[in-house]
């Protein structure tokens, strides 16, 4: 049956199946890992897209049944409070780093378009354009923020197009812009393949936010459906339904796009099919029902709830990590391991005593309505 409450930890879950492959495809220097479990962290930031876009509209319809509008005001600042405070902590501490370490060639650059969530720019047109620089390690994390941030100011109207016009209208509009930004990425391939520089040109597709617009806007349907429908599931078909779209996920992942060149696999052929196969994994298990007591339960959970601030600072943790056993002439057994774990724990430190404060402020910016609604999901 379906969660009335819009609390669903299942989403937690796979919050916390996002991060994993994504540490382990940024730290590890195993084989093994790096090509099995780091091949799936390249899906992670797509899923976490997924889920956001799901859990957003899913939430921005409910507030409209219950209000008769949407809260743009009230939207913008709970994001700000959600994304900012942990987002500008890591710019303010990897350019403390910075200043006993300068080795970014275009520091200032970069800090000034991550300060504006343009952190996925320079990446973007590097491949394309002789003469721009690429972003630095230090900063390129910031660039799936940057893609959800400006992914925002698109949301409002977004919702205006699904309120405004009927179900049929709806489908034809999603479709057509994903044929359209389909068509985009195989350009842009294209224009790579064409150029001569000496140089990847993949970020140029992969750092991009028109790339993933289509697939957001497809959880967004997703999102839009759970509220307007209100389908109810069994947790039977319901868990049938999810065991299929991971094998389908698996095999297309392992056997299929794997075969095919790095690019047509990831953004031509294989990335949309692969995100809507993600969202509709996102939309299902929004109906799973868990038991939260459960030890397993109680640990995906609370890794997913912390898989933003693992994300944010699992980079710069490996830097000092490895530059400790370095100094320190040691070998750290499962090293990919111990980032995590770390991560994880200063994830924990932050949420409890550093970012409770701006939960707080958050709550005051939620509509009286909706406050019960949104208190444990935003």
């Amino acid at each position: 049956m379906e969660n009335n409450h819009s609390y669903m930890p299942t989403l937690d879950v796979l919050r916390a199946f996002s991060i994993i492959p994504v540490v382990f495809l940024h730290t590890s220097s195993s084989e093994f890992a790096t090509k099995y479990v780091g091949y799936l962290g390249s899906y992670g930031v797509l899923l976490f897209f997924c889920i956001s876009g799901f859990l957003l509209s899913y939430l921005a319809f409910e507030e409209i049944k219950k209000n008769g509008y949407f809260h743009v005001r009230a939207f913008y600042m709970r994001r700000l409070l959600r994304i900012w405070p942990n987002y500008f902590l890591y710019i303010i501490l990897i350019n403390v780093f910075l200043l006993t370490n300068p080795d970014v060639t275009n520091w200032f650059l970069e800090l000034f378009l991550s300060v504006f969530f343009l952190g996925n720019l320079l990446n973007s047109i590097h491949p394309f354009v002789e003469g721009v620089p690429h972003g630095s390690i230090y900063f390129n994390i910031l660039w799936s923020l940057a893609v959800e941030e400006q992914f925002y100011l698109f949301f409002p109207v977004i919702l205006a197009l699904f309120t405004k016009n009927k179900f049929r209208t709806i489908i034809i509009a999603c479709i057509g812009i994903a044929i359209v930004i389909t068509g985009l990425r195989y350009y842009l391939i294209q224009l790579g393949l064409q150029l001569n520089y000496s140089k990847p040109y993949w970020p140029g597709i992969a750092f991009q936010t028109n790339t993933y617009f289509d697939i957001i806007l497809f959880s967004v349907f997703l999102g839009y459906v759970k509220s307007t429908f209100k389908y109810k599931l069994s947790q039977k078909y319901t868990k049938m339904s999810l065991f299929s779209l991971v094998i389908i996920f698996v095999l297309l992942s392992f056997f299929f796009f794997r075969n095919l060149t790095y690019l047509e696999a990831k953004y031509s052929l294989g990335f949309i099919g692969m995100g809507i196969i993600l969202g509709l994994i996102t939309y299902l298990s929004s109906f799973m029902d868990i038991n939260k007591k459960k030890i397993v339960s109680k640990i995906f959970i609370s890794i997913g709830k912390q898989s933003y601030g693992i994300y944010l600072f699992h980079i710069p943790i490996s830097l000092i990590l490895s530059a400790v056993t370095y100094k320190v002439n040691i070998v750290v057994p499962f090293f990919t391991v111990w980032v995590f774990i770390i991560s994880y724990m200063f994830s924990l430190f932050l949420y409890k005593y550093y970012e409770v404060h701006f939960r707080k402020i958050r709550t005051k910016h939620l509509p009286a309505s909706t406050y019960a609604l949104t208190k444990k999901s935003l």
